[in-house]
């Protein structure tokens, strides 16, 4: 399970100034206190100053893929899939899942989840891909 926790800490900036900054970092844990142990544990490891955790809340993203094209530059985009199921009664069901896609730009997401896709074995569409505010998955 993803958790998303949005980090609260203190960077000097190009005055030498303390600046307040918000980031967003999704963690993998088992439960909302581990994610907050985890991600203020790795941001104290990472040399953040007095960093606060001001947010989590648990993601629901079925995948996360990386491009292997991916950089230093690259960002995450989230994007939605959908498919049709059929429940125990026949009955067709729209089932719409989020994945977190790890690449260097909405168009190379795009065509990335295409690819991805491809291996399922049933017809799935694209929603819709959006960039986030996301930094780093610990």
């Amino acid at each position: 399970m993803y958790y998303k926790t949005v980090i609260k800490h203190k960077e000097q900036d190009e005055q030498g100034l303390l600046k307040e900054i918000k980031e967003q970092h999704l963690v993998e844990s088992v439960s909302y206190t581990d994610a907050e142990t985890r991600i203020f544990e790795i941001m104290l490891d990472e040399g953040f100053s007095s960093p606060e955790v001001v947010g989590i809340t648990k993601t629901k993203f079925a995948q996360v893929l990386v491009d292997i094209d991916s950089d230093e530059n690259s960002i995450y985009f989230q994007g939605v899939i959908s498919f049709v199921s059929i429940d125990d009664n026949g009955k067709q069901k729209k089932i719409k899942e989020p994945v977190l896609i790890y690449c260097k730009s909405i168009e190379r997401a795009m065509e990335y989840l295409k690819d991805e896709l491809k291996e399922f074995a049933v017809p799935v569409e694209i929603e819709a891909i959006t960039k986030t505010a996301i930094i780093d998955i610990h």
